[in-house]
């Protein structure tokens, strides 16, 4: 982000145009409900079929963005970014869709492998925050003078004049090497599912129906009447707690994909490009450490 807004048309408004984008996005996991309400069977091979979509989907956006993140179109009397809006849309559907898929297809494998599939989530974010950080932005704009030929059509001649013009200094390496890097990360991602779904070490680890079968059995044989008595009982009320964390889960929401992105440009930026550079490439990667803090520390 603060090496997009020195280039785009819409400068430090970009923030909050990505961000209504991605509220946008929203509207896929309408798409997915009514599908799944649709298209009740077959629940393995929609889910397996949806994963490969996911990655594919990423990979090909991440390699359209490295070579048209700086395309421009005059649209509604000014230039906008039409390609990176367009693509982040579709990007941001992939994320929100990612979600409701990938929880459901780890349920096959044992729950110890759970906090290893929450952990690469977070480690996704971590390590693009780093790679980010290493790019930096190239240091403060800095004006030089500049002098162009001017052609004086009434009289006809040609005289020379200076002005001052920002030059912006390139960062370590271009966005476009830094959504490269992003595709390599999905492929990888594409091939660890591969293994994931073939390689007969990750088959074994798996839960097989019969055996869930088997034990679903014997336990509704050694726990019928504790069942039977219990299926009587009302469910138990929300409680306070509940509420409580559900509020708090919505503001956070709120504040970290909605809110802070939109004004954080304008609040950081009087403090000069390296600041807010720092300000926005920390915050990504501090969101997913603290996530896996969590496995650590209890709260």
């Amino acid at each position: 982000m603060p090496v997009l807004v020195q280039y785009l048309p819409e400068g430090w408004a970009l923030p909050s145009y990505l961000g209504i984008v991605a509220i946008a996005a929203d509207i896929v996991l309408v798409i997915h409900a009514i599908v799944t309400c649709v298209c009740p069977d077959n629940v393995k091979t929609r889910e397996i079929i949806s994963v490969y979509f996911i990655i594919c989907s990423g990979a090909i956006i991440c390699i359209l963005l490295s070579f048209l993140w700086d395309k421009t179109a005059f649209v509604f009397g000014a230039q906008h970014s039409i390609a990176l809006l367009t693509l982040n849309f579709f990007m941001a559907m992939m994320s929100l869709l990612s979600s409701v898929v990938f929880l459901p297809f780890m349920s096959r494998f044992k729950p110890i492998y759970m906090p290893s599939y929450m952990a690469g989530e977070d480690m996704g974010g971590l390590i693009s925050g780093l790679v980010g950080l290493m790019q930096g932005i190239g240091g403060e704009p800095v004006c030089v003078n500049v002098t162009q030929e001017v052609h004086n059509e009434t009289a006809d001649f040609y005289r020379n004049v200076t002005s001052l013009e920002q030059e912006l200094t390139s960062p370590k390496f271009s966005v476009s090497a830094f959504f490269l890097f992003m595709f390599g990360l999905m492929t990888i991602s594409g091939l660890s599912f591969v293994a994931l779904n073939h390689t007969k070490y990750c088959k074994k680890e798996m839960t097989t129906e019969d055996t869930a079968e088997e034990t679903g059995n014997e336990e509704l044989e050694n726990q019928k009447p504790q069942t039977t008595e219990n299926s009587l009982k009302s469910p138990d009320k929300p409680t306070i707690r509940l509420y409580y964390f559900t509020f708090h889960f919505v503001f956070n929401a709120v504040l970290l994909y909605g809110l802070c992105p939109s004004i954080m440009p304008y609040a950081v930026i009087p403090f000069g490009y390296f600041e807010y550079n720092l300000c926005v490439r920390l915050s990504t990667v501090l969101i997913p450490l603290s996530s896996i803090l969590t496995y650590f520390v209890e709260i």
